[in-house]
């Protein structure tokens, strides 16, 4: 499919306003393109057979480098598919009503969506709310909220996320980093979250 049609399918529907936080700042919007990175497709057993490439880190089996934890920590527990390596033993727990960061990623259109698999550990109620965090060109930090979900009491991959169709990136040599951000609610209950990959559409 060409990668114009394969973006326009993939739009979502509706994009939440962005909001000024205090945070630690990440690059600003960049006149080049993302470098190419190494794909598999972790997410075909659910029809989906985009080419998706693992956050660094993303798989929490070598630590946490990169990332803000906010309370969260490595646990026992892997998502029971085991898409990233058969040997693959841990997770992220994050406590409720606590946000973790992700390490800073080159986001340009190439990039439209992204997953993650995710499982609510205690409790009978509660979600993930995700955004992602940016410079704006006057150099002011910005996290747009993109969504959020209700969790369940089984490991389960998310659905298809936005990412490159909700920044202001219109062509090919623009590129922004970007910081990928979790919240779980609070008063609800704890989640595990394992194996972030992000979509970099590879044309043929």
């Amino acid at each position: 499919m060409p990668a114009r049609s394969r973006l326009a399918l993939r739009r979502p529907g509706m994009v939440a306003a962005a909001a000024l936080v205090a945070c630690a700042a990440v690059p600003a919007m960049a006149s080049a393109a993302c470098a190419t990175s190494t794909t598999s497709t972790p997410f075909r057993a659910w029809g989906d057979t985009a080419s998706y490439t693992l956050l660094t880190n993303g798989g929490f089996e070598t630590g946490t480098s990169g990332w803000t934890l906010g309370g969260a920590s490595v646990v026992s527990g892997n998502e029971p598919w085991k898409v990233r390596a058969a040997g693959d033993s841990r997770s992220l727990r994050i406590p409720a009503g606590k946000t973790v960061v992700s390490p800073a990623l080159c986001v340009d259109i190439t990039k439209p969506t992204w997953r993650f698999f995710s499982k609510r550990v205690s409790g009978t109620w509660g979600g993930i709310t995700y955004a992602v965090r940016y410079r704006d060109a006057a150099g002011a930090t910005v996290q747009t909220t993109l969504g959020h979900f209700e969790g369940t009491s089984s490991w389960a991959p998310t659905a298809v996320l936005p990412l490159s169709t909700s920044l202001a990136l219109w062509n090919s040599s623009q590129s922004m980093q970007v910081q990928l951000v979790f919240t779980t609610s609070a008063g609800g209950g704890d989640f595990q979250i394992d194996d972030v990959y992000v979509d970099p559409y590879v044309r043929g």
